[in-house]
């Protein structure tokens, strides 16, 4: 959904989405339905400051135990979206590339008009852990038989290693 600069009013526009044609399906597997509250609001004729709430669910597969787990997205954002022509925007010294917004909060946008899915998707990637962990504590799978060990212990990790080193043990005892 594509919002002109134009379009919004200097007390501000609401929007309420619920459409999710804009959602990273490939990327991300939601659990939940979309729901977002945003209030753009126009400052002059090249910002716009957007506030607003997207809440959501995503279900991810555990980088440890492998099991699967739904977690809950609620982001609160306060961005301020500028158009800048490009001949205006300034050159880093260094590579001649455009130089960055002055916040990270800011959006730097090549024409007068806001892709309000653009925006949610990039704040629903921002807000995605690293690390997908079922819990803070979760202990993985046993690297030997495979156990999930949140659930069962095994006594793999009791046992004799086979390795080289082992050898090393007799030697110390002795």
């Amino acid at each position: 959904m594509k919002v002109q600069f134009a379009e919004i009013s200097e007390t501000g526009n609401h929007y309420e989405i619920t459409e999710d044609s804009w959602f990273p399906d490939k990327a991300i597997r939601r659990c939940a339905p979309i729901r977002a509250s945003l209030q753009l609001m126009r400052e002059n004729d090249s910002t716009v400051i957007m506030e607003g709430r997207l809440r959501t669910g995503v279900r991810f597969v555990c980088d440890r135990c492998l099991t699967t787990y739904d977690l809950p997205v609620d982001v609160r954002m306060r961005l301020i979206l500028e158009y800048v022509e490009e001949s205006l925007l300034p050159l880093q010294e260094s590579g001649g590339t455009a130089a960055g917004p002055e916040t990270p909060d800011t959006v730097i946008l090549d024409e007068p008009a806001v892709d309000l899915g653009d925006i949610l998707r990039q704040q629903i990637f921002l807000s995605l852990p690293l690390k997908h962990l079922c819990r803070p504590d979760c202990r993985g799978l046993c690297p030997r038989c495979g156990a999930d060990l949140n659930v069962q212990t095994c006594n793999c990790l009791d046992q004799d290693d086979r390795s080289p080193f082992a050898v090393l043990k007799k030697l110390k005892k002795s």
